[in-house]
């Protein structure tokens, strides 16, 4: 699962038989939610993009245990010292770029789920549709260069992300959770209230999951 970082500060330190450790504390830039992790990696400036595996969420609080960063952010680190960073005219003009790529991503996520239950004669013009809209905002996430999204390929019979009747494919519970939360704007609490499970490693029926989601 990756995340955006919005700020990432050090807020305890201490030592033990291991050696000196930090807390970081990580805001997500999408929706504001606060991770923590004892992954030096993780203290980063905003913009950058971490791997977080499946994080551990317990009493509605979300943590990890390690993380890869997937690209660098332009921002500088928070100073654990007093919380202020100083940032160049360069660096907010850069943040500006990435605050606005995600509003664009966002917008085009929320708009999916009523994409993908809209009905058109054309079948095929719909799947194209939905599949554009699709790559359009994960390329927002994912860094990469963005391409109109009028400029479409024609539609395969199948794809590995959407099954060609309007419904997601799911490899496995981060892809579930990842494609989820994003299509239906909702917290991973909020699958486990709506799915009457404890935790979402309960969850394993992606398809069946996704069907109770989605009904009205």
């Amino acid at each position: 699962m990756n995340i955006t970082v919005k700020s990432s500060k050090v807020a305890k330190t201490g030592k033990n038989e291991k050696g000196e450790w930090s807390l970081i504390v990580v805001t997500a830039d999408d929706r504001g939610i606060e991770y923590t992790t004892f992954d030096k990696k993780a203290h980063i400036g905003p913009g950058a993009v971490l791997d977080i595996g499946e994080p551990d969420v317990k009493d509605g609080k979300f943590s990890f245990k390690k993380c890869t960063v997937v690209s660098e952010g332009a921002g500088p680190k928070t100073s654990p010292a007093n919380g202020k960073s100083e940032m160049s005219p360069d660096q907010w003009a850069e943040r500006d770029r990435l605050e606005q790529l995600s509003r664009e991503a966002n917008a085009c996520y929320m708009g999916l789920p009523a994409l993908i239950q809209a009905t058109t004669p054309d079948k095929g013009l719909q799947f194209e549709a939905k599949n554009a809209a699709l790559k359009w905002a994960l390329d927002h996430f994912n860094g990469k260069p963005v391409a109109s999204i009028t400029k479409t390929s024609e539609a395969p019979k199948t794809d590995k992300d959407w099954d060609g009747l309007g419904k997601p494919t799911f490899k496995d519970l981060g892809d579930f959770l990842t494609k989820t939360t994003k299509a239906l704007d909702i917290t991973t609490d909020e699958i486990c209230v709506r799915l009457s499970k404890n935790k979402v490693q309960d969850i394993s029926d992606f398809a069946g999951s996704w069907a109770i989601l989605t009904a009205k």
